[in-house]
């Protein structure tokens, strides 16, 4: 190993110890590749001498570069030698997880404990939140850059790698697009004409579900599908590029990661979206104008006379103009997070699942907040 890479030795530093207790700090880096050529970890710091007492180790990784299966496995066994493993403080979540999974293997131990506070829980998890905030803010800011400098020089733009991704994103996603919204469009009517055979309001059927559909219904169960889908695939593509060396291999060829990797996909999910959605708004009003014919008996064109009549053109924009906005931030969301991943597949998949969720809530919320805005504007 080169004499500048020294600091990725895997090392652990004993910041104190007693006949009962034993506090060490794991750094540098515990994974297969350094190990291929290190045999061992060094202890570092106080002096310990090896001699079997029973003291209770607490184990501080928050210095370590990054922790594989085979570094935690390494890991266990040399802590192991000079006692029993207890308090855990990891660098990350998924460094938690691979190290509660291999020691719970090794040594047949109980659940490790984060011995943290319910103050100390939600600051972490706040501090991790703001973290990934600004790096989606970051990365936003980096989108808008490369897209002014192919402004500027058309040439830059990369037209090819766009349309492949809209492809991806939108052909391909017609038929689940189409389905869920047309049973959607089915189950809501539905619902509605129960109640307006009440009150023999079967016609009113049709504003009701009009304006859910056109307004909110279809551009959030479009964005929905999306960050599942999509949101997923963009943060999987781009993890494995990251765990395969691809976007290393771009850089060293003088490319940008964000012009080559990002924008386009970004781009194409913000045209794709409103495609989407007005796929979605036609084939929800079609499965409600079958339910209306089987349970009012209002007749297709009858159904479409009275939706041009009562439904606003407004309503048709509001949920239009909302597509792109979920499309560029489930874009964000999913490339933020697929470029941090780390180079192991537990840190991938974590990621995968939390674009997921992330994308999904951060849609509910943009949702509310138009609601809002366009209640307040009288829209």
């Amino acid at each position: 190993m080169k004499e500048s890479d020294t600091s990725l030795l895997p090392r652990i530093n004993v910041v104190s110890v007693d006949q009962r207790s034993l506090v060490v700090e794991v750094l540098g880096e515990w994974s297969s590749a350094i190990f291929c050529e290190t045999a061992e970890p060094r202890w570092e710091g106080k002096n310990i001498q090896f001699d079997g007492a029973p003291r209770i180790i607490e184990v501080d990784c928050r210095g370590s570069f990054e922790i594989d299966t085979t570094g935690a496995a390494v890991l266990y066994a040399a802590l192991s030698r000079v006692g029993t493993i207890g308090n855990l403080l990891p660098a990350t979540p998924e460094q938690h997880e691979v190290l509660q999974r291999v020691f719970s293997v090794s040594g047949g131990e109980k659940e490790l404990l984060r011995r943290e506070g319910f103050i100390t829980f939600v600051g972490s998890r706040t501090i991790i939140i703001a973290q990934q905030l600004v790096g989606v803010v970051a990365l936003l800011g980096e989108v808008v850059s490369v897209c002014g400098k192919a402004a500027r020089s058309p040439k830059r733009f990369r037209l090819s790698e766009v349309m492949t991704q809209l492809y991806s994103v939108c052909l391909m996603a017609v038929g689940v697009v189409s389905l869920v919204t047309f049973l959607i469009g089915v189950v809501v009517a539905y619902l509605f004409s129960l109640q307006a055979v009440r009150y023999g309001a079967n016609i009113f059927v049709v504003d009701g579900v009009g304006q859910a559909m056109l307004r909110e219904l279809s551009p959030i169960l479009v964005a929905v599908v999306v960050a599942g889908r999509t949101g997923s695939a963009f943060t999987a593509q781009i993890g494995a590029m990251k765990m395969n060396e691809e976007l290393d291999a771009l850089e060293m060829l003088g490319l940008s990661t964000q012009a080559v990797v990002v924008v386009p996909r970004i781009i194409a999910l913000a045209i794709a979206m409103p495609l989407l959605v007005f796929i979605g708004d036609l084939v929800g009003m079609v499965g409600a104008a079958a339910i209306a014919q089987v349970q009012l008996a209002i007749t297709p064109s009858f159904f479409i006379d009275r939706f041009a009549k009562v439904i606003p053109l407004k309503a048709y924009l509001i949920g239009i103009g909302k597509a792109p906005i979920f499309g560029l931030v489930v874009g964000l969301i999913a490339c933020s997070l697929g470029l941090s991943v780390e180079r192991n597949a537990q840190s991938l998949g974590l990621r995968t699942t939390s674009t997921v969720v992330q994308s999904i809530v951060a849609v509910i919320v943009l949702n509310a907040l138009f609601a809002v805005l366009c209640a307040r504007a009288g829209w």
